[in-house]
């Protein structure tokens, strides 16, 4: 770089200058400024003069030996000078000037009034308007449930800010120094920094918090964030009405995950699966049925295996009921008469629909007659052929869900008197009288 470039970082970019004196500038992202100066004046003396136009940079110099030695941050609305010292300058659209002192001490200038900023501190100064005097920096929050690996995407994370905390800026990098930034964002205090795709690996988080001023506070060490997320959670293949299941076992099935060889299922009575019902690991199958249960709220979930043991994250909990199926209707016997069958069994409830069969046999393996009907009764055509019937219903309730038949009932239909039959021999006869 020589005098007069502009350098400027995109959204999601950042870039690092290193200079002769081996002092370092980081441009975070959206970053614009000139370098108006940089030069050695005799043999230890180093003067650099930055320009920020808009963005934020943070400024690690070495310890300056020179008496000349100057090391400034310009901005529109103030000039921030250091020596031997790492701080960060940031302008805003309202050209606010924000200057946050790590380490050592800087000198902040504007509208002929000068005040230092030590470490810890910082100042801003809006366009037109003296330097506000120092405050201290705001601490940096503590990080929720940190965990040896991180499982779930999207990865979540949540924070307990100090009091004074307004905003915490939360950054994942590939580095402890924060420079090879994967995710930035700035949430208010109380909300999450959430992170929707990423890619297995080992990785860092850096936060800190702001104030009510927008003064960046003192940076957390980065924490080890080891995530992990394939196998992917299995998807469920549920839908919201099947969430009841009619009986006392409860059958779930899910796709395919890659790269995983087998399955950890649970169930459990709560939802933290400490009342556990079920569990079964190494499940090859992709669909599972569960053992006979009591009737009630229960709690499924399950988990993909890889190939060398590991476990991924859980998929959502889905949360189900067996209840007991409506009603058997008990049918009353058969009423058999010239040309009809009447048909009548007892009415279960409102809503309540009704399944009917007639089969000539009483296994149900040949039927005659099946009907979904609406009201607990029904009169039938009586049958030609003679023989035995059987009859049975159940009951669906207003979802659809079919109950147990009942014990069929039965009537019998028998082989009438030949008349026609006796006719004809009674005719014949009668001609063989007539012949003799």
């Amino acid at each position: 770089m020589s005098k007069g470039d502009t350098l400027k970082t995109e959204d999601k970019s950042t870039l690092e200058i290193c200079f002769e004196d081996k002092s370092i500038l980081f441009m975070r992202p959206s970053t614009l400024l000139t370098i108006d100066n940089s030069e050695k004046k005799g043999i230890f003396a180093i003067v650099k003069s930055i320009n920020l136009k808009a963005g934020k940079a943070i400024s690690n110099i070495k310890s300056a030996t020179g008496t000349e030695s100057r090391n400034e941050v310009i901005t529109p609305s103030a000039i921030a000078s250091a020596r031997g010292t790492e701080f960060r300058v940031s302008i805003d659209e309202k050209v606010t000037t924000r200057s946050e002192v790590v380490d050592g001490k800087i000198f902040v200038y504007a509208q002929n009034v000068q005040v230092e900023v030590k470490k810890g501190e910082g100042t801003i100064v809006e366009l037109g308007a003296k330097p506000i005097k120092p405050v201290p920096l705001a601490k940096p929050p503590k990080l929720i449930d940190i965990r040896p690996i991180y499982k779930d995407i999207p990865l979540v994370f949540s924070f307990e800010p100090e009091e004074g905390t307004k905003a915490i800026r939360a950054v994942l990098t590939k580095d402890k120094d924060g420079k090879d930034i994967i995710f930035e964002d700035t949430v208010k205090a109380g909300e999450r920094f959430i992170i929707s795709n990423l890619d297995d690996g080992l990785y860092y988080l850096i936060i800190s918090g702001i104030d009510a001023l927008g003064l960046e506070g003192e940076q957390q060490e980065a924490i080890t964030i080891k995530f992990r997320a394939n196998p992917l959670p299995p998807f469920i293949k549920i839908k919201d009405e099947d969430l009841k299941f009619v009986g006392k076992s409860a059958e779930f099935s899910w796709l395919k995950v890659k790269d995983a060889v087998s399955y950890h299922i649970q169930i459990a009575r709560d939802e933290k699966f400490e009342n556990m019902i079920e569990e079964k690991k190494d499940y090859k199958d992709l669909k599972y049925k569960t053992g006979t249960m009591e009737y009630g709220q229960y709690h499924f979930r399950i988990c993909s295996q890889a190939f060398d043991g590991y476990e991924g994250g859980w998929s959502n909990t889905v949360r189900f009921k067996l209840i007991p199926p409506p009603p058997i209707p008990p049918m009353e016997k058969p009423s058999v008469g010239k040309d009809s069958i009447f048909l009548k069994w007892r009415h279960v409830g409102e809503g309540i629909t009704y399944h009917f069969q007639m089969a000539s046999d009483e296994s149900f393996k040949e039927i005659i007659m099946d009907k979904k009907l609406e009201k607990s009764e029904i009169i039938l055509k009586r049958p030609k052929e003679p023989g035995i019937y059987y009859v049975r219903t159940s009951s669906i309730d207003k979802k659809g869900r079919e109950g147990s038949f009942s014990l069929p009932q039965s009537f019998e239909i028998e082989r009438g008197f030949p008349y026609e039959a006796l006719g004809i021999i009674m005719g014949l006869g009668a001609i063989s009288l007539m012949l003799f």
